[in-house]
């Protein structure tokens, strides 16, 4: 009886002790499973080549568009990317 009377203290301390609100999150440009990429141009909508990710993070859709264009690269969002290939690639 002791026993079970700790364990359901210890339950509820611990529970109590965690914090009831979360921290707002960023928004992701690209709909979900997209990644945010920076792309070569010309770009086509099946496969894409010379992806890297935007640094620094985007924060829009703008910001996003200028960061890629300021390396001369276009903005994407693809679904997959492997070795710098962007795969199933769409404007954001």
């Amino acid at each position: 009886m002791r026993t079970s009377f700790i364990a359901l203290v210890g339950l509820v301390t611990s529970i109590l002790a965690v914090p009831n609100s979360l921290q707002p999150r960023q928004d992701s440009i690209c709909a979900p499973p997209g990644h945010e990429v920076c792309c070569n141009p010309p770009s086509a909508d099946i496969v894409d080549f010379g992806c890297t990710s935007p640094f620094p993070p985007p924060v829009n859709v703008t910001d996003f568009q200028n960061i890629c264009s300021s390396k001369g690269s276009v903005a994407r969002c693809c679904d997959l990317v492997i070795f710098n290939i962007g795969i199933l690639c769409s404007a954001p």
